[in-house]
């Protein structure tokens, strides 16, 4: 009598290996990188990802970690420094950030001006 029963390979999923792709996401790395380091293949990555909903979130978390911290030590240094707030400024509401304004009459000639919000005139 054959034995029918399928033998599978353990998975690679497991604590440690999510607690290295985490931290690798929490320094802002690719997720070909993180999966270099966490030994895992980036297609094991995406089926985990869309398979398993608490991994997906704690990536998710992982992932938004290096934005959130820059932006801390960005409102910390704006405190101290106009430029950096300017900056976050520029960075966080599209009504101060540079536009190109184009001018002149049926286009020409044509003025290119630049409008930089927050900045004095003098170069620096």
């Amino acid at each position: 009598m054959a034995n029918n029963k399928k033998v599978w390979r353990p998975t690679k999923m497991n604590e440690t290996t999510i607690k290295k792709l985490v931290e690798m996401f929490e320094i802002d790395c690719t997720i070909e990188e993180a999966c270099s380091q966490a030994l895992i293949d980036p297609v094991t990555y995406h089926k985990w990802y869309n398979e398993n909903k608490s991994f997906s979130n704690r990536i998710d978390v992982a992932r938004n970690r290096p934005f959130i911290d820059s932006r801390h030590t960005l409102v910390k240094e704006a405190k101290l420094d106009w430029k950096a707030w300017i900056e976050f400024l520029k960075r966080r509401d599209k009504r101060y950030k540079d536009k190109w304004e184009l001018a002149g009459e049926d286009w020409w000639p044509l003025r290119i001006n630049l409008v930089n919000y927050g900045w004095d005139n003098n170069p620096v």
